[in-house]
């Protein structure tokens, strides 16, 4: 079947999906189909083969308006030569638009609210445990394999236990709980804190700020601003000092993507805990893409492997503050494909359950 077929079968269910929203909501609906292909377009791309640094990385010349263009322009999801891996893409040498691991934990917290009626961190321990318990399916261990370091944290969590503070890890990159509180930051901050059975004690804040952020940014009319405001509002001061470093170092780079780079870089190097990443990168990113938001995700995707796992929190923010239509130059079939075909799951079936289990 061509890339044609595929792109208008995807049409066709992002317009089912979208009028399950009703046509009161056609803003919202875009914005959550935003919110969901740009986790699974950065999901697709930290998935595959790393890229080249454009000349606008490489160098130190300010980014142009005619620069960020021909960024967006150079987004493409390409097949990959990466071999299977727990942590990476479970198909090797996959086709374009192969999922890691963003995309499966969209897929546990989307069969969680199935099976709870709703957002449960019990439910989402559940099935995270059903799911590293399964070793007889396609991917084999894989599940085991990927799941091992949240086993002890997602057994504490179905028993109904406070997690040991050493026992945390990373936070879960649930992009899709900001979908379940759209427009009320508040309220998506505290559901990104309870359902992350997973975060070692303190290290979830900045990402349940950013779930807040992107939540945000789905109102009407939204900007990077409003966006900043509920970051600050919700994650307190230590978001804010972030905050402010991102805003500081897109000043202080002047354009320049290669010197913002290089702030990044240090900052890292300097830095102890890097659970701040996530949230000044799709800042910093999505602030000097300016009016051509493909820009800010290849660039993020530029900055290489330490920046891999901010990808789909970028496309995330940007999808939300800007509706699905932004990855139109992208081959979104693609990633709906390898949802479905790899997982079993589907972006209209995803819109559905949030438009049921959302917080109004």
């Amino acid at each position: 079947m061509g890339s044609a077929v595929f792109a208008l079968l995807f049409l066709a269910a992002s317009a089912s999906a979208v009028a399950a929203y009703g046509q009161d909501a056609p803003i919202l609906a875009e914005r959550v189909e935003g919110l969901l292909i740009g986790t699974l377009v950065g999901d697709a791309l930290a998935s595959g083969d790393p890229v080249e640094r454009s000349a606008w990385t490489r160098t130190e010349t300010p980014l142009t308006d005619e620069g960020r263009a021909e960024l967006a322009r150079s987004i493409r999801l390409k097949p990959g030569s990466r071999p299977a891996a727990p942590d990476g893409p479970w198909i090797s040498q996959g086709p374009a638009g192969t999922l890691g691991p963003a995309a499966r934990w969209q897929v546990l917290l989307f069969r969680s609210l199935e099976a709870a009626a709703g957002p449960d961190r019990r439910a989402l321990a559940d099935a995270s445990l059903a799911w590293s318990a399964d070793s007889t399916g396609r991917f084999g261990t894989l599940p085991t394999r990927w799941l091992h370091p949240v086993v002890a944290a997602a057994r504490a969590a179905s028993a109904g236990e406070t997690l040991d503070p050493v026992m945390g890890g990373d936070p879960l990159p649930l992009t899709a709980v900001a979908a379940l509180a759209a427009r009320r930051p508040d309220v998506a901050y505290r559901m990104a804190r309870e359902l992350d059975f997973a975060a070692r004690q303190g290290s979830a804040d900045f990402t349940a700020a950013l779930v807040a952020g992107i939540a945000a940014a789905m109102q009407d009319g939204s900007t990077l601003d409003a966006v900043e405001r509920a970051i600050r509002e919700t994650g307190g001061p230590d978001a804010s000092d972030r905050l402010d470093f991102a805003r500081n170092a897109v000043s202080t780079a002047g354009d320049s993507p290669a010197r913002l780079f290089r702030l990044f870089e240090a900052e890292l190097d300097s830095s102890p805990d890097d659970s701040w990443l996530e949230l000044v990168m799709s800042l910093a990113c999505a602030r000097i893409a300016g009016e051509e938001p493909l820009a800010g995700l290849r660039l993020a995707h530029e900055f290489g492997p330490r920046g891999s796992r901010a990808l789909p929190w970028v496309g995330a923010l940007l999808g939300a503050l800007h509706g699905s239509r932004i990855f139109v130059p992208v081959d979104r079939a693609a990633v709906s494909r390898a949802l479905r075909e790899e997982y079993g799951a589907g972006l209209g079936p995803w819109m559905v359950a949030v438009d049921r289990y959302r917080v109004r």
